[in-house]
Formats: C-alpha cells, structure tokens, sequence
C-alpha cells in the first residue's frame, strides 16, 4: 500500500513525538492534530 506525502509527515510527526516522551512538545502535538484535521476535513 502506497502513502501519501500527508501521511507519511503524519507518521513521521508521530513517531518523532513519541521518541520524546520525557520531554514532549506541545507545538509538536498541536501539528499532529493539525495534520490528522487536514486530512479529515
């Protein structure tokens, strides 16, 4: 199964995001949703 480029930023964002999980980023988290909201709607 072929990935969009929306999605692969999506899951790179995520996987970033969860390789920082002693010190997460709020701004990181506020892209994430940004993106999934993007791809929703």
């Amino acid at each position: 199964m072929k990935l969009t480029e929306q999605e692969e930023e999506l899951i790179a964002a995520i996987r970033n995001f969860n390789n920082s999980k002693h010190n997460p980023s709020d701004n990181l988290l506020d892209y994430i949703f940004e993106l999934l909201y993007r791809m929703i709607f």
